[in-house]
């Protein structure tokens, strides 16, 4: 059995969505009585490729963002209206060839996380077709400021080297607020579809090496661990390491996988470091880039024949968590576990065969350590 996560992806894409997202709705519109009629109006980009209808013309401008290494431009327009606020943003990704459908989970994902802070409360997350684009769109609720709820919908898409997001905030519920909602959003067109970049192919091969680990007194495992990457785990004999890139701009990011392999068991321990010093700066972001980390492993583990169960939210020390149950066709049962911190992620994996004690995933797990 190979070790089964595959995280091989740049997660870069899912602070900068998250960014945007945050942005928007800081300037949501102040609660205003809603006009009796709406004359839509039509509205067309030819720098951003796109049109749409506004209930009035946009306000247009352009917002540098800078964190770190990465830089771009977002070019937002904007329309607050009776107490309803609309968004049209549109941005070129810094990282070529990035995956469009990690690019849309992870602006919808960065959309959710945006809200939760303000009691947004999710009401349904799915996939959507405009044309020849596929995107995803959330619906959340929270709470305005006349004691009443509000919604908010997102739609993410991807063309080319592009992303755009479209937001629509109101501060009532209701039918007419719904009902205009869908006017705005539905209206969306992005000319000349959304066609998929191709991610250049490079190939380097990983190094691989073998970390023995000390003998643990108590269980006869061995001490898998690394100072650097600041982690400590048990596995029942040595791990075979792999090292390999991950990404190289804008910022390089590695990949290390520690497995080992009993029978048709797998133990496995993964870290994708190092992000820059602060680029996660806070609660929402982490979480983030922990959804896409589990989305993107979920995608990887289906279609090699496991069961991936709804993650559970869990924290290891202060740092924030998710975990799954796994099944790998009728043989294999066991877990993961995924934890992310400023500068790494930790993906944990476990799956048994059927003459593996079940005892062997709760010591695997309960024996991981991650350290600041």
């Amino acid at each position: 059995m190979n070790t089964p996560s595959g995280l091989k992806h740049s997660l870069i894409i899912v602070v900068l969505l998250f960014t945007c997202f945050s942005t928007i709705y800081a300037q949501e519109a102040a609660p205003r009585p809603t006009p009796a009629a709406i004359t839509w109006q039509p509205f067309e980009s030819n720098d951003g490729r796109f049109s749409i209808q506004f209930p009035a013309p946009p306000k247009l401008n352009k917002v540098p963002f800078a964190k770190g290494p990465v830089t771009f431009m977002r070019h937002t327009h904007e329309v607050a209206w009776g107490g309803h606020f609309l968004e049209v943003d549109y941005w070129d990704l810094t990282t070529v060839g990035e995956d469009p459908d990690l690019v849309v989970e992870g602006g919808i994902a960065g959309m959710i996380r945006a809200l939760e802070p303000r009691g947004g409360r999710l009401l349904s997350k799915e996939t959507i077709s405009v044309g020849s684009c596929k995107g995803r769109q959330a619906v959340l609720t929270f709470p305005a400021d006349d004691q009443k709820e509000g919604f908010a919908v997102g739609r993410v898409f991807a063309s080319g080297e592009r992303a755009y997001a479209l937001v629509f905030v109101s501060s009532t519920d209701d039918q007419v607020s719904r009902s205009m909602s869908q006017t705005f959003l539905n209206s969306f067109a992005i000319k000349g579809g959304c066609p998929v970049s191709v991610k250049p192919v490079t190939t380097v091969a990983a190094v691989k090496s073998t970390v023995a680990g000390a003998t643990d007194p108590s269980t006869g495992w061995r001490r898998i661990e690394s100072t650097q990457h600041g982690f400590s785990v048990l596995m029942p004999g040595e791990a075979q390491l792999e090292v390999e890139p991950a990404q190289t701009k804008p910022f390089p990011l590695t990949h290390y996988t520690y497995a080992h392999s009993q029978g048709d068991s797998i133990y496995s321990f993964e870290i994708l470091t190092e992000y820059p010093t602060n680029f996660h700066d806070g609660p929402a972001s982490l979480k983030t880039l922990l959804d896409i980390t589990v989305y993107s492993m979920r995608r990887n583990l289906e279609p090699a024949g496991f069961s991936v169960g709804q993650p559970r939210e869990i924290r290891l020390g202060t740092s924030p968590g998710q975990e799954l149950d796994l099944t790998l066709r009728t043989t294999g049962k066991g877990r993961a576990q995924v934890i992310v911190t400023p500068r790494r992620v930790y993906i944990a994996v476990c799956v048994l065969g059927n003459s593996a004690p079940v005892s062997h995933v709760d010591r695997f797990f309960k024996s991981i350590k991650i350290y600041p």
